[in-house]
This record gives structure tokens, C-alpha cells and sequence, in this order.
């Protein structure tokens, strides 16, 4: 593994304390496992959840999150935490399969990165965080994980494509109705199909 990517382990156990504090607060009761953090349901399915760090050594002005690269599967999220301010953190909670179709292989290092930084497929000007700002402190994937498991099959799945796509669109939803820009009387809104990563199907 590439040395820059390496973090100090003070700075992970603040974040991990602060994921720890956040699930608590949303009635979880996380603990600590081989693998990361997990977490069961109220319907009993466990998860494993992933803090991850900003790569150190990028360029400036760049947030980049890196992970040795991995075989996604619904139980298993990844929550980057760009921010580990108290008073306002910000974590990107990413289902694993979100992650690996916004990232990039490096396969020569074994490494998956993720940068917030780089523009769209689609576009030039727009970076890539504000094409996934849904994923941004939203925990509707944990905290209702069960409800939404029926959009997450494996990636091998022929429906995969529409069902990932779907789940965005709900997670998209969410951050919409959220808005002050929210049109609360049509309530009408859908997202184009045409996607900034890349399809895994």
C-alpha cells in the first residue's frame, strides 16, 4: 500500500468516535469488529461500516478518499468523513457499490480512490461532490437500510443498473424535499438517467 494514504491513528479514532456518536444519537448501538464498525439493525441485519480518511499527500484543494480495493456487497458502507468538526462534520456515506462506481482502480497499488474534486463525465465545470450531494450526512442508508435493501442486489444482478439508479433517485428525493427550493406543490421531480460514474452491470 502507498504510504501516502496512510493516516495517523489519532485522527482515525476521532473519526471514528464521531460515527460512533452519530449512529448512538439515531438510536443504533454500534461496536467494534474485525473489519470496521458494525451495526444491527432493528430488524437484524449487520452491517459493517468503514470510516475513511482524506488521502494524505494530494493535491491542494482536492478531497480524495482511498481504499484498498474490495468486492462490494450490500452490509458493507463506506463513511468518509471530510470534516470531523464537532459542531458541524461532514461524512459522506457512500454503499459500497455507490463508491466503487464513482472511484477510480488503481490496480497497480490495489487502491480505490474517490475524489470529490474531479468534474463530471458529463460536464466540465461541476465536481463530482456536488453530483452526489445526496450522500452527503444522509444515513437513510443505515438507519433504514432494511426498507431500502430491495434496491441494493449484487452487482451481478441483471437488475442491478435500475435498481441502483432507483435508490439514488430516493436518496436524491430526500436532499430535494429538504430544499427551501423545494416546490412543495407539484412535488414532481426526476432525475436523468444519465450518470457521472460508471455502471458496474
Amino acid at each position: 500500500m502507498d504510504d501516502s494514504f496512510l493516516t495517523g491513528q489519532s485522527d482515525m479514532k476521532r473519526a471514528e468516535s464521531l460515527v460512533f456518536g452519530k449512529l448512538l444519537k439515531l438510536g443504533l448501538l454500534p461496536y467494534r469488529a474485525a473489519g470496521g464498525i458494525r451495526v444491527n439493525t432493528r430488524r437484524g441485519s449487520r452491517l459493517t461500516l468503514q470510516a475513511v480518511l482524506p488521502a494524505c499527500g494530494v493535491a491542494d484543494g482536492e478531497v480524495i478518499f482511498a481504499v484498498p480495493d474490495f468486492r462490494p456487497r450490500p452490509e458493507l458502507l463506506l463513511l468518509c468523513v471530510e470534516s470531523a468538526e464537532d459542531e458541524d462534520p461532514i461524512i459522506w456515506v457512500f454503499p459500497s457499490t455507490s463508491f466503487l462506481v464513482y472511484a477510480d482502480r488503481d490496480a497497480g497499488q490495489g487502491m480505490i480512490r474517490l475524489n470529490l474534486d474531479s468534474a463530471r463525465a458529463d460536464s466540465s465545470t461541476d465536481p463530482l461532490r456536488e453530483y452526489v450531494s445526496f450522500f452527503r450526512n444522509r444515513w437513510e442508508p443505515i438507519v433504514q437500510f432494511d426498507d431500502l435493501r430491495q434496491y441494493m442486489p449484487p452487482v451481478e444482478d441483471p437488475e442491478f443498473q435500475r435498481s441502483w439508479e432507483d435508490f439514488e433517485d430516493i436518496l436524491l428525493l430526500m436532499e430535494l424535499s429538504e430544499s427551501p427550493r423545494w416546490d412543495a406543490e407539484t412535488r414532481c421531480y426526476r432525475r436523468s438517467r444519465r450518470r457521472g460514474g460508471k455502471s458496474l452491470a
